[in-house]
């Protein structure tokens, strides 16, 4: 859309759906059924026989002229909902634009060729077509939240050069019931509520392992790993909440019943703590890339605390976030605080952003050092093999593969795929960090051969054939005795104490003896 200088001289006539009507009149029409066609059930307005919206419970009426932005500010101070506001206005831009257009393409397209004329039908300017034929145009954004952006609304123009009307109303129809295809909105809640649902399946498990063996969380890059898990844990669950509570509701209720439209406290406080988690994501992948880079510049400099990591994860993020709530809850205390308002999200989105671009050299200068080292030792494949590996780990680790979804087209195709890059973040940290980490896997491994050991788990059969080979075998001399002493080191492992042996006919039904339980028992 194009708006047109205020200077210009502008048309006598514009032609809308319902008739022929003066520059002037056509305006004031447009754009009061612009609000009701884009609000049909949220009648703040009335209006009257004189052009006007009569404002509701109120003692003042005003013409909603769009060019005069005295009047559309009292209007939308009136409604009290700052993107309903902006969808209005921007179809009564569009409509006043329609009606200039119609003027240029009637003055350089005049045709004797049967046609139906250039008009405006309350959401969208269509130009003279030819008769029997049928014509397409982007669905505008204002129709409706959950418009298709990349999809058309269609319009009949029949054979005897008018527009095709619905028989019910006897008025012009468009076809808009393909700019709004639910389905398509569904398949994204549904993949937002399985990435993130998969991601805590896996984090969750993951910080349990870190958390488990002692060896794993005495160790400060371990310790940062769980403040990473734990952050992309609660964003999952709180994303879960949000998708299922607010915003698949406004698929199953009229907007006047949905949360968003209600504005509860407990609805701000799900939006407060989902974006709080979501920037304490950014932080800690920046906590991440700065460990690492400390380590690499200062190799035998090894922080002796982490409180100042501690701060930077969970502190530093609450700081915007509360700015933002205390913005929200005075100038735009609506809909859960969902919608964009005037720039503030900046208020959010620049230290996130600025966390992704610090990362972005983070990678660099690890790259640098790992190329430097490759240099040095060029016939090592097993570095070539590490480097790579690395920067495998790094993308997910460091949040960059966030900027390839930075620029949003407006398309079904990009809404999903940043829909399941976004949520599927924490699964693939846990499976780089965790399921992936060969220091994991040799806990575990550990954990079973202890768990596994044959001297704790013995089996009677095992044990009674074990007992009577070792006393036909010793000395006579101990063959009537009562102990032995059995040192096998391979076997026992960590049992080293001791085990006293009972005389066949006393041991039947015994199994290992209590001071090997105790010492089996493996302390991590």
């Amino acid at each position: 859309m194009c708006e047109k200088d205020i200077h210009q001289m502008p048309p006598k006539y514009c032609r809308d759906r319902s008739g022929t009507y003066p520059f002037q009149v056509f305006k004031l029409i447009t754009c009061s059924m612009c609000y009701y066609y884009i609000f049909p059930s949220t009648p703040v307005f009335q209006q009257t026989a004189d052009f006007k919206l009569s404002v509701a419970n109120r003692n003042y009426s005003e013409a909603p002229d769009i060019e005069n932005s005295t009047i559309m500010s009292r209007l939308c101070e009136a409604i009290g909902d700052v993107d309903k506001c902006k969808r209005w206005q921007a179809c009564c831009l569009v409509a006043v634009d329609c009606c200039y257009r119609q003027e240029e393409n009637e003055n350089s397209s005049r045709t004797e060729v049967l046609s139906c004329p250039p008009t405006w039908d309350g959401f969208s300017c269509w130009q003279r077509s030819p008769a029997n034929q049928r014509v397409s145009t982007k669905c505008p954004h204002y129709v409706h939240k959950f418009i298709t952006h990349d999809s058309n609304a269609y319009k009949d123009c029949t054979a005897n050069g008018t527009w095709w009307k619905n028989p019910t109303t006897n008025m012009e129809w468009t076809n808009y019931s393909t700019c709004i295809q639910i389905k398509k909105h569904r398949v994204i809640v549904f993949a937002s509520v399985a990435t993130n649902l998969i991601s805590a399946m896996l984090l969750i498990p993951a910080c349990f392992i870190f958390l488990y063996f002692r060896l794993l969380r005495m160790q400060h890059r371990i310790r940062l790993h769980v403040c990473l898990t734990v952050s992309f844990i609660f964003t999952a669950i709180f994303q879960i909440l949000w998708t299922i509570l607010v915003h698949h509701d406004q698929f199953l209720n009229a907007p006047e019943d949905t949360l968003l439209h209600k504005n509860t406290v407990g609805c701000r406080i799900l939006y407060f703590m989902s974006s709080y988690f979501r920037s304490t994501n950014y932080f800690c992948m920046f906590v991440e890339g700065l460990y690492l880079c400390r380590l690499l510049s200062a190799t035998f400099k090894i922080p002796k605390r982490l409180i100042g990591y501690y701060i930077l994860c969970w502190g530093f993020p609450l700081v915007p976030n509360l700015i933002y709530a205390i913005v929200r809850g005075t100038l735009y205390n609506e809909r859960c605080w969902m919608n964009n308002t005037d720039g503030y999200e900046w208020i959010l989105y620049t230290p996130n952003l600025l966390c992704l671009v610090g990362n972005v050299l983070f990678l660099i200068y690890i790259l640098v050092v790992l190329f430097n080292q490759l240099q040095a030792h060029p016939n090592e494949p097993h570095d070539y093999r590490r480097t790579l590996k690395a920067i495998f780990i790094m993308i997910p680790l460091l949040g960059l593969q966030l900027l390839f979804i930075i620029y949003k087209p407006h398309t079904y195709f990009h809404e999903l795929l940043s829909v399941i890059i976004v949520n599927s973040q924490g699964g693939l940290v846990a499976i780089m960090l965790c399921f992936f980490n060969s220091e994991v896997h040799n806990q575990i491994r550990s954990a079973c051969k202890r768990l596994k050991s044959p001297v704790c788990q013995v089996e009677r059969n095992y044990f009674t054939s074990t007992q009577l080979t070792l006393i036909n075998n010793r000395p006579p001399s101990l063959r009537n005795g009562n102990t032995i002493e059995l040192l096998n080191n391979k076997k026992l492992e960590r049992c080293t104490k001791e085990i006293t042996y009972i005389p066949i006919h006393k041991q039947k039904d015994q199994t290992c003896n209590d001071n090997c339980k105790n010492s089996s028992m493996f302390n991590t």
